[in-house]
């Protein structure tokens, strides 16, 4: 209020400095020193009032980091709590989003959003606000859908490169880039043209109404003294009307983020009564822990159909229950209603004690692996290296660089599927809960891997023996250890009951049963002859767990996740698991076990959680974001304006200097109204005239520059410098997404691409208009009192001088605030992605206080950079000020000796009065354009990102039909991943004829799944050349390689699109083709179920079982009708029922193909053509599995001996 007073007291001021001036030409001078009073009170005048306003400035730009900080923490607390229902409605990049543009938002009106206070144009503004209110609502709208495509690009990247479908999702986000976003921002550039010209042209034609109806009704004439005092009072004016165009703009774009941000914060939650827990003190064994009662659940509160119907189920302490059935039969659901992660509409879930939860997919953190163990709670090191030991991590964490303080990376992708699921259950372990929800824990470890955990944490023998366990699984081999099976068929518990009593009944589970018991057979007694399971019940007729030693392993399972060192039976003693440091026997020592307390371990305080946080932040090993230093490069600058359409610029420029000629030629001719008038010279209709064509004139030139720049040049740069950003991160090489987390690359899509279109146009605007102004000032006032040019010179190096420090600063603090925010979208992301296991965990407290220490960072460089602000506005608002003193100052001396007139002098102080503000906005908006120019700076370093080869090479392009045969041929080939690093494969020599089926197995480390990269060019070749039919693959582009081979990877990642749009994306099949490789696959009928080819699926399939995802992948390589199909370890992560059925379609459906199949199982690759053996990047053995098995020392061999099958093995194939 008080910067406001103030404002309208130099008015009055240049009033009486003008009746002095015209005095001293009269017969009764004033005295000089009432002049010199007159330029003292003005300069002091200007310096107070820009003390208030920078004062204001400081508090409410403070405020507006407040409010940013609060929004962000409150978004993210709702985040922890949404429903799965509101979840999957929300994707990620919708609330990375919210986070990022839509806070900024509200930060930026905190700002400037009292201009609105004087409020009278808002009902004039109404109408106006409603258009551009449903522009902005809409523009957010495209914003959310361009960013959430590109977290599902960035998300599944290896698939997209797998299956050579770049270009498909190339065109998929540039159309809504393109044809949506911009298309809609050129629009939206047009209206603010249109608000620029009312803006520009209503202080006008209130001044020029003004004088118009003084002139007509006042005797007395409009001389100088009462024309520039009005027209300075109508300038002050036009600030905050121009101002009210922005933040017109900002409330309305304000508007549709608080819409958006309700309607995210109001969003349902779980559902409190979906699960009723109390954790009590004590609980003794025997006691009711869960209990299930008539319960109806879905996976959305709208559902017509539960997905789990009656359910009733009482688990006691100390118990282990088997959840089992096919896939899709909903025992993940079951799990997850015990959570309360479903939506009950019937019945209740009563929970007495603390929870710790296994996913089916495992969730780990960008962390160490210490501290995804720990996971809050407080380290206890005997217990922990019991976890340690008992989860079979203790060799892992030797081979580790770091051991437990090696940093996983993104989704914990330094480390093999069978890491994870360790890593994951030690974190359950050491929680040392009351009840253990464990999903599908051994499907993704290796066969002694899975006895091991069975006997060492969750068996009758485990450190869990006396907690609840409830496990879904498929694996018959355990089913006799256990205290109750729960038998689900499609959302129905069809059948419970003990191990023994559903043999004497053989009902439903029985026959589940027998089923599954050809895939596996028991853990703790099948003898190598693989027995049925009625011999396995009568050999164990008590169905108590056997601990005698029995070396025999589950499902004939391969040592894929662990070195191990083979023996020959006939060795008397235990086999040991190297890396494990264990015995195949029952291993853990017993009396350790006993002797330590299972007590609920203690958590972690949100203080020194925070404290543990921001030293890991520190210490982290992780390859950090680049950041810029020093100057803005030169090619940042010059590839900006190139981006842009250099006819456009200069167009703006014409205009923008058009503008201010017209705007000082209407001040000349009220000077020479003015003067006109005190000479008795009445004209008034001329000179009225002429200032409104001159201001007319001025108004359209500025909707001309607004539209040229918005609607022109602003929409080309913005296109250039996405679209090529966006080519060189889908052309990059998959190893920069390994070791970059989606967060960073997401930022810079969603923040720093709005920059570009949105605020960088807008501080350019500001930059090249305030420089003319500011030049134009200077001529003016230099023409009309030469004097004022000597101050120029010491003016212009302390201006250039305090420009030099602030550039600087403000410059590098502006890149500390980019890169600040990237750990907080990763953040989001991160958690977003692991909610039910932070919610099971009861984490939610710990995670936020983790997000508030990353918010607190990114204040601190953000509360810098709106700081240096104020310093530099007080510096150049006293530069500012000197110059209203000097002007008056020389006005007053020179009134006499140069004898000046009032319309003169009028003129130079009227514009003296505006060389304060424009400098403070000039050299603001030049650090505004440098702070800004970042984006572009980042922006145009990922456009530089080195590429993959060449999609398609034109003059070396294979026929249509290739490979005709799919043989495939490698000669003495090497690979490494880095220049610097060692070979991952060495000297490889294969030939593989066409349709021979091939297995690869050998240790971790060997070089399986390198040889996969490889042929797909995702390796690419250190010396030697791969041929496929004959063809070097390295002399064809890429495309034409990855496009003609298929394959089904491990992870199946599924897109949320449509299901034609997740098995066909680039629409090169009919929906004939689509339905018979689904029906190929048995999930035609399940497709028809969720509503055809145009069902949507789920942000990465969450609407489908693993199973099914996998069942998807297979109809994948079905629609690519490759002679060459590759499997990487595709059922890894599967129980062995649903691996069975795979192994039998793959059989069937690529019956005439070349297969080449990292194995998960001997099982599956036993009866293969031939078996390729690596070890350490070398080829050790490749022969066909007759007679590798004829070599008893061979490593193959020694694989059988331990898969616990070998004579089931050999009689497969003939031995």
């Amino acid at each position: 209020m008080l910067q406001d007073i103030l404002t309208f007291v130099q008015p009055q001021l240049l009033k009486s400095l003008l009746r002095f001036v015209n005095s001293q030409r009269s017969d009764e001078p004033e005295p000089l020193i009432k002049g010199y009073c007159l330029a003292a009170v003005m300069f002091l005048s200007a310096v107070s009032q820009s003390t208030f306003l920078h004062q204001y400035f400081q508090l409410v730009f403070m405020t507006g980091l407040r409010v940013r900080a609060g929004l962000v923490n409150l978004l993210y607390d709702k985040s922890l709590h949404l429903s799965n229902n509101e979840r999957s409605q929300r994707p990620t990049g919708d609330v990375v989003n919210l986070m990022s543009v839509d806070t900024n938002r509200l930060t930026d009106l905190c700002t400037y959003g009292h201009i609105l206070w004087s409020g009278p144009f808002q009902i004039v503004l109404a109408f106006f606000s409603l258009y551009v209110k449903k522009l902005s609502l809409e523009q957010m709208k495209i914003k959310d859908k361009r960013t959430h495509v590109m977290n599902e690009l960035l998300t599944n990247i290896k698939s997209i490169k797998l299956f050579a479908w770049e270009d498909s999702f190339i065109q998929r986000l540039l159309q809504i880039r393109n044809n949506e976003e911009l298309k809609l921002l050129k629009k939206i550039g047009i209206v603010n043209g249109l608000s620029n010209f009312v803006w520009m042209v209503t202080p006008f034609l209130v001044s020029f109404t003004t004088f118009w109806i003084y002139s007509i009704t006042s005797p007395t004439p409009l001389t100088s003294d009462k024309i520039f005092p009005g027209l300075a009072i109508f300038q002050l004016l036009s600030f905050p009307l121009f101002m009210i165009s922005n933040i017109l703009t900002s409330t309305i774009e304000s508007a549709v983020s608080v819409d958006r941000l309700k309607d995210f914060l109001l969003a349902g939650e779980l559902d409190p009564d979906a699960k009723m827990q109390i954790i009590p003190q004590d609980i003794n064994s025997g006691e009711e822990v869960v209990r299930i009662s008539h319960g109806d659940f879905a996976w959305n509160s709208d559902s017509t159909m539960p997905t789990l119907q009656d359910i009733n189920l009482s688990v006691k302490m100390g118990e282990l229950i088997a959840l089992v059935g096919r896939v899709g039969d909903g025992k993940s659901s079951l799990v997850q209603a015990i959570l309360g992660e479903m939506h009950k509409f019937e019945g209740s879930v009563n929970i007495k004690g603390t929870i710790a939860y296994y996913s089916q997919s495992p969730w780990i953190m960008g962390a160490t692996v210490k501290e995804n163990i720990l996971f809050g709670h407080k380290f206890d090191e005997e217990f922990y290296n019991l976890v340690i030991e008992s989860c079979a991590l203790v060799h892992d964490l030797e081979l580790l660089p770091q051991g437990d303080m090696t940093e996983v990376g993104e989704k914990g992708i330094t480390l093999s599927g069978g890491q994870k699921a360790r890593v994951a259950l030690a974190r359950a372990v050491y929680s040392r809960a009351d009840i253990y929800l464990l999903d599908d824990p051994l499907c993704a470890v290796d066969a002694h891997v899975a006895r091991h955990l069975w006997n060492n944490v969750i068996g009758h023998t485990g450190i869990l023996k006396n907690k609840t366990r409830i496990i879904s699984t498929n694996n018959a081999g355990y089913f006799d250890q256990v205290d109750s099976l729960v038998m689900l068929r499609r959302g129905v518990i069809l059948e419970q009951d003990s191990y023994l009593s559903a043999i004497q009944r053989q009902g439903q589970l029985w026959q589940l049963m027998i089923k599954l018991g050809k895939g596996g057979t028991s853990s703790s007694t099948t003898s190598s002859s693989g027995t049925s399971l009625n011999e396995m019940n009568d050999a164990n007729g008590n169905g108590t767990p056997q601990t005698d030693g029995e070396t025999t392993l589950v499902n004939g399972e391969i040592d894929e996740e662990s070195h191990t060192l083979f023996v020959d039976e006939q060795n008397e003693g235990p086999k040991v698991d190297v890396v494990n440091g264990v015995c195949a026997e029952e291993t853990g020592p017993k009396e350790k076990r006993m002797s330590l307390s299972m007590r609920r371990a203690s958590v972690v305080s949100i203080d020194k959680a925070k404290g543990i946080a921001l030293e890991a932040m520190r210490n982290s090993s992780q390859p950090k974001e680049q950041m810029g230093r020093g100057n803005i490069k030169s090619e940042v600058y010059k590839n900006y304006i190139e981006s842009s359409s250099f006819w456009g610029v200069m167009a703006f420029l014409v205009c923008a200097c058009l503008i201010q000629v017209f705007s000082v030629a209407g001040s000349i001719v009220l000077r020479s109204w003015g003067e006109a008038n005190n000479n008795g010279e009445a004209h008034d209709f001329k000179y009225l005239l002429e200032y409104f064509t001159c201001g007319i004139l001025s108004s359209i030139f500025m909707f001309i520059t607004a539209y040229l720049l918005w609607a022109v040049c602003s929409i080309k740069t913005s296109k250039h410098l996405h679209d090529n950003m966006f080519h060189a991160v889908m052309r990059a090489p998959l190893g920069y997404f390994e070791r970059t987390p989606v967060g960073v690359i997401l930022n810079r899509f969603s923040r720093d691409v709005q920059v570009i279109d949105e605020v960088l146009v807008r501080v350019i605007s500001g930059f090249f208009r305030t420089l003319i102004v500011v030049i134009s000032i200077v001529i003016v006032i230099g023409g009309a009192l030469p004097p004022f040019l000597l101050m120029i010179i010491p003016l212009s190096i302390f201006y250039q001088w305090i420009m030099k420090l602030y550039l600087a600063t403000s410059r590098e603090i502006k890149r500390l605030d980019a890169v600040s925010r990237s750990p907080i979208f990763s953040w989001f992301q991160e958690s977003l992605g692991g909610l039910p296991t932070i919610r099971a965990f009861r984490q939610q407290s710990r995670f936020i206080a983790s997000e508030t220490l990353r918010m607190d960072r990114n204040l601190m460089a953000s509360l810098p950079a709106m700081s240096i602000n104020r310093w530099l506005a007080m510096r150049l608002e006293v530069l500012g000020s000197s110059v209203i003193f000097a002007t008056a100052l020389f006005a007053v001396t020179s009134v006499k000796r140069f004898n000046l007139d009032a319309g003169l002098v009028g003129l130079c102080i009227s514009y003296a009065l505006q060389i304060t503000g424009g400098l403070n906005w000039f050299v603001r908006c030049a650090g505004e354009v440098e702070q800004n120019i970042v984006s572009v700076e980042r922006v145009y370093e990922l456009a530089q990102l080195e590429p993959e080869a060449l999609p398609v090479i034109e003059d070396n392009r294979p026929s249509s039909e290739w490979p005709e045969k799919g043989a495939v041929e490698f000669n003495n080939f090497s690979a490494k991943y880095r220049p610097d690093l060692n070979p991952v494969l060495r000297d490889i020599n294969l030939k593989i004829n066409p349709s021979e089926k091939i297995g690869v197995v050998g240790r971790t480390g060997a070089g399986k799944s390198s040889l996969t990269l490889c042929l797909f060019r995702i390796l690419e070749a250190f010396s030697g050349e791969i041929k496929i039919d004959g063809i070097d693959i390295s002399t064809i582009g890429l495309k034409d390689l990855r496009s003609r081979l298929a394959i089904i990877p491990q992870d199946a990642q599924l897109f949320d699109a449509t299901v034609r749009e997740n098995l066909d994306p680039e629409a090169a099949h009919s929906d004939d083709d689509i339905w018979r490789a689904l029906e190929s696959t048995d999930l035609a009928q399940h497709i028809t179920e969720l509503g055809g080819l145009e069902a949507q699926i789920a942000e990465g399939g969450s609407n489908l079982s693993n199973g099914q995802r996998q069942l998807i992948a297979i109809a994948r390589a079905l629609l690519t009708n490759s002679r060459i199909l590759i499997l990487d370890e595709a059922t890894s992560a599967i129980d062995s029922m649903t691996d069975n059925y795979i192994q039998d379609t793959i059989r069937r459906q690529f019956k005439d193909m070349t297969i080449i199949t990292i194995a998960h199982r001997l099982r599956t690759i036993i009866d293969y053509d031939k078996i390729l053996v690596l070890e350490r990047g070398l080829i050790s053995e490749f022969d066909t599995p007759q007679n590798l098995l004829l070599k008893p020392d061979g490593i193959f061999s020694s694989m059988v001996k331990q898969s616990g099958e070998e004579d089931e093995l050999k009689s497969i194939v003939g031995l």
